[in-house]
């Protein structure tokens, strides 16, 4: 079984406005999309230019993250960790493909998925469904409804705030790079 990469921690938050706001403003993460719908909140922050992307999660049950791996083959790779003794907690679909998740014997919640979706991060990016804690007062209405953005904003703010001015209005604070 090969494991191509550790892709993401899934980490659960009890309150991801909060937690958004925390890493943007204490850590100088960039927010990668911030998401509320079916009933929780989701966003995606970036601390640095490498490592598993950071995904806070509201829905996610349970204090640990869940270490998401990408395979290239999800069944193959199943059939292996079967074969290997792992039991299987649950299969779930995540946006970017199928997943499973298991624990180790410590205790880790892991997870491998398949990237059959890889258009799903260009749609999520730039999306703001919600500010961090304490922004709410300096959206515009139309931040309230879904909201998107070029991937590269962070490399070009100055140029993809100046399309989205033209399309949609003012760019919030949030959606900036920290300084």
């Amino acid at each position: 079984m090969a494991i191509d990469a550790l892709d993401v921690l899934y980490v659960p938050s009890r309150d991801v406005e909060a937690d958004v706001g925390f890493y943007r403003d204490v850590l100088g993460a960039r927010v990668v999309f911030a998401i509320e719908a079916m009933g929780t909140r989701v966003a995606e922050v970036q601390i640095g230019s490498e490592g598993p992307r950071l995904v806070l999660a509201g829905h996610l049950a349970g204090d640990a993250p869940v270490l998401l791996h990408r395979v290239s083959d999800l069944e193959e790779a199943l059939a292996e960790l079967g074969a290997r003794g792992v039991t299987l907690e649950r299969r779930v679909e995540l946006p970017l493909g199928p997943c499973a998740t298991f624990r180790s014997p410590g205790g880790q919640r892991l997870g491998l998925y398949q990237l059959t979706r890889p258009e799903v991060n260009e749609h999520f990016a730039g999306r703001a469904d919600f500010p961090p804690h304490g922004v709410r007062a300096s959206l515009t209405p139309q931040w309230h409804e879904r909201t998107y953005m070029d991937e590269d904003h962070a490399e070009r703010p100055e140029e993809v705030a100046r399309r989205l001015r033209l399309r949609r209005g003012p760019v919030p604070d949030f959606l900036r790079p920290a300084p």
